[in-house]
């Protein structure tokens, strides 16, 4: 995962020069606003994973696929590194 914040940081500032920054306040990015992703290098993901990620990242995006903000289901320990 590869978290921008380097456009969270120009919303604020973009915010703070045109004078709509409000303080205290929150401030919500996410994929719609090109504020998150993923890294392809290394080989560590087969290109059909890719296009799967891409295409539910777009559905995301989009608006068409809603993601709960709490976790829900089993959660499991990820598998230890070799």
């Amino acid at each position: 995962m590869v978290k921008r914040l380097d456009v969270g940081i120009e919303r604020v500032v973009d915010g703070h020069l045109d004078g709509t920054l409000e303080v205290p306040g929150n401030l919500r990015v996410g994929l719609a606003d090109d504020a998150m992703g993923y890294s392809t290098t290394g080989g560590n993901l087969q290109q059909s994973t890719i296009a799967t990620v891409d295409e539910l990242a777009a559905e995301i995006a989009d608006g068409n696929r809603r993601v709960s903000a709490t976790p829900t289901g089993r959660l499991t320990q990820p598998p230890t590194a070799r």
